[in-house]
């Protein structure tokens, strides 16, 4: 019977960044709304989103210890405030004078009237930025490619969920295709640089729009592969590599076939990475020394290096993989 992989921290902060953008995009929305507080209707999207994302935070909370747990409730704390002014500030009297002096406003200037009501809106007055706050708190105090999981959801969904807030719908539609065909893949390009580093499944995910002739084909690509991102975050076991291998550093195991070995203290990640993306290639020992001490500046000794190979070995035996050896060559 195949192991359940449990929900990762990585993954509750990329759903989390993900409901950050609707919350944004969807508060902005309905408060720039023409019609009345009456015609509307109710905010019940609005504060479904709020209650999500403020769960996934908590949840995330509880996953963590200290400062990241304690920024993490907080940001919970600052959703649940704005979502509070919002809801009242939605039927106030400075929105509903507003509406009333854009009433007869030209459906072509639609762009400017949204923009005179964002003026006084809760997303621009501050409560937002609380939110903001909280959530570059949380950042400061997470691991790189944690962090990059929040940071790579949030762009991506800006991109689908545009708003004034943050400067997506105020970009010129013709220029538009150019910006997402570069600086926005050189921005993704980036970020997923630091993803891999502990999410190497991600490694086979890439986001090209070179082929997209208009921003709604643009769109489509961006919409698949955010949420496939997010699919593989939440079940690695769906993007296998080498003879069905799974590398999971977050999750601190290896999986296989809906199987998994916990990573233990010995084991060295950078030989593990370099070995299963070598494939049926030799890896020389030079080349596993030289990984070795990318991230601790230190050379390992012959003795030190074979060790970790016994114990990546010791790893990948329940799972049905050997390490195979070629004197004066290498492994594999």
């Amino acid at each position: 019977m195949a192991e359940a992989s449990p929900i990762s921290f990585a993954s509750r902060l990329f759903e989390a960044a993900r409901l950050f953008v609707e919350l944004r995009f969807h508060a902005e929305l309905r408060w720039c709304e023409a019609d009345s507080p009456e015609e509307a209707g109710d905010l019940k999207h609005v504060a479904e989103i709020a209650k999500k994302l403020k769960a996934t935070l908590v949840a995330s909370a509880q996953l963590q210890q200290n400062r990241v747990a304690a920024h993490l409730t907080a940001f919970a704390e600052a959703v649940e405030g704005f979502w509070s002014h919002f809801r009242t500030a939605w039927r106030g009297r400075e929105r509903f004078a507003k509406l009333e002096e854009t009433a007869d406003v030209d459906p072509e200037q639609e762009y400017e009237r949204s923009r005179y009501m964002y003026e006084v809106s809760p997303v621009q007055d501050g409560h937002w930025g609380a939110v903001q706050e909280a959530a570059d708190l949380v950042l400061a105090d997470l691991e790189p490619s944690l962090r990059a999981c929040f940071e790579i959801s949030v762009l991506l969904g800006s991109e689908m969920y545009p708003t004034i807030t943050g400067g997506q719908a105020e970009r010129d539609s013709e220029l538009e295709l150019a910006y997402l065909k570069v600086d926005f893949v050189a921005q993704i390009a980036q970020t997923m640089t630091v993803l891999v580093e502990d999410f190497p499944f991600l490694a086979r995910l890439n986001l090209d729009l070179s082929g997209g002739s208009t921003v709604y084909d643009t769109g489509a690509a961006i919409n698949d592969f955010w949420r496939r991102i997010g699919s593989l975050l939440r079940n690695p076991q769906d993007a296998p590599g080498y003879l069905g291998l799974v590398l999971d550093r977050s999750g601190g195991r290896v999986w296989r076939h809906g199987k998994s070995q916990p990573l233990n203290g010995l084991t060295r990640w950078e030989m593990l990475v370099l070995l299963e993306h070598s494939g049926s290639d030799f890896c020389s020992r030079q080349f596993l020394e030289n990984a070795w001490g990318v991230e601790l500046y230190e050379h390992p000794t012959p003795e030190t290096l074979d060790r970790a190979i016994s114990d990546l070995r010791k790893v990948l035996a329940p799972l049905g993989i050997r390490i195979k050896s070629s004197r004066g060559i290498g492994w594999m």
